[in-house]
């Protein structure tokens, strides 16, 4: 079975490296990087949707280049990446074998702390365009921030800057699309649509997507099979517990592999 891996936000493969040198030598993964974010091209604003997205990871998955035509996948998605592959499951049932959802951005029946900055009328602490702007991000992302000396941080920066006016755009799309209308129009309404055997993991001390996620998932989920919440731990769960969430995803694996 193939793991294909869905980053977050403004995140590129590189996120998800930390797994990948976990994972045991003979597990086939594929890591797609999310239309306008690292090397991936969009081509139009349409694609910066979350449905967009999901169109763009079902139309490589076609594509006989990418080799996953016809490949058992479990399909892993975090944050942004969650929730477009929870719509992917939802919409595209065939394709996926078993599901893990890593935090996926939802709207949840109490507020993050990232919420209710932004809708408190302050800033987004994902709009990172200054070192210090990048610091803040870090207290909101994980538990324990790194210590990152200036020139580090002022080149990641750097390797971010040119990609700030794409994640503007997506971050617009984001909120019409999770938090302007009467519901979620993805995970909290296609949940049920969910076919395929699904993990939940969230972080305990989440403070981008609230925790209670994760109960609304539990309930609305048909196929549940798992719900892990990893004490003391944020929401880049990739950066903070990699050997954690590593061991996570190839137990669930495994169990349903057995399991079929």
């Amino acid at each position: 079975m193939t793991m294909v891996m869905l980053h977050g936000l403004g995140g590129t493969v590189d996120n998800w490296l930390p797994i990948a040198k976990l994972l045991p030598k003979d597990q086939h993964m594929v890591i797609i990087e999310l239309p306008g974010h690292g090397d991936s091209s969009y081509r139009g604003d349409d694609e910066l949707s979350m449905k967009g997205m999901a169109e763009r990871v079902q139309e490589f998955i076609d594509d006989d280049r990418s080799g996953l035509k016809h490949r058992r996948i479990h399909l892993i998605g975090a944050a942004t990446g969650g929730t477009v592959a929870g719509y992917f499951a939802g919409r595209w049932t065939s394709y996926v074998d078993c599901l893990s959802l890593v935090c996926p951005a939802m709207r949840t029946p109490i507020d993050s702390d990232m919420n209710k900055a932004v809708f408190g009328g302050g800033k987004n602490p994902l709009d990172i365009k200054t070192v210090q702007d990048l610091k803040e991000a870090f207290n909101y992302l994980v538990t324990e921030p790194p210590k990152l000396s200036g020139m580090i941080l002022r080149g990641i920066l750097q390797i971010k800057k040119p990609y700030a006016a794409i994640m503007g755009k997506v971050m617009d799309k984001m909120r019409e699309e999770l938090y302007d209308g009467e519901e979620d129009v993805y995970i909290g309404k296609h949940a049920s649509e969910i076919k395929s055997p699904t993990q939940v993991i969230w972080g305990e001390k989440d403070r981008i997507i609230h925790i209670s996620g994760a109960d609304v998932l539990e309930k609305k989920l048909p196929h549940l099979i798992q719900k892990h919440i990893i004490p003391k731990i944020g929401h880049s769960i990739y950066m903070q517990a990699p050997q954690t969430l590593t061991t996570m995803l190839v137990t669930f694996q495994q169990r349903f592999q057995e399991f079929v």
